[in-house]
């Protein structure tokens, strides 16, 4: 599940020494769809609504978190690009508190800015160790 923090300014001063992996991803965005290219192979995505019974933001050290209701899913791999597609590049940042930790701290960047973040796990909102992560990460970010 992704869960947005509702942060203004992200300070990744403090983040540095924690990051687990770094993707670049190219991303076509169409009438049709979502395509990915993933090793020079092209994929078409669908929506899939959350299975989560929970959606309600819910707060941590004054932070409102905001579960999102969709993942993307690959559908099939496809061999022609639609005629109608804008095409980006997002280069993704990923942290962890620790190579254990389920909870991954995400940051996406365009053109070298950052363009969106999020935290992401298996967990449902009222696991006590995505509580925690989700914490520290907020001490670390503000």
């Amino acid at each position: 599940m992704r869960y947005c923090p509702e942060i203004k300014i992200v300070n990744t001063d403090k983040i540095h020494s924690i990051l687990q992996n770094e993707i670049t991803e190219r991303i076509l965005i169409t009438e049709e769809g979502l395509y990915k290219y993933i090793n020079n192979t092209l994929y078409k995505f669908k929506i899939v609504p959350s299975t989560a019974t929970h959606l309600k933001p819910f707060t941590i050290q004054n932070t409102q978190i905001f579960p999102v209701g969709y993942n993307f899913q690959k559908k099939s791999e496809v061999t022609q690009i639609p005629p109608q597609h804008h095409f980006i590049t997002l280069h993704k940042k990923m942290y962890k508190l620790n190579p254990k930790s389920t909870t991954v701290f995400t940051l996406e960047y365009r053109n070298n800015k950052i363009k969106d973040f999020y935290f992401e796990s298996p967990e449902q909102f009222d696991n006590h160790s995505l509580q925690e992560d989700i914490t520290s990460f907020l001490s670390l970010l503000k």
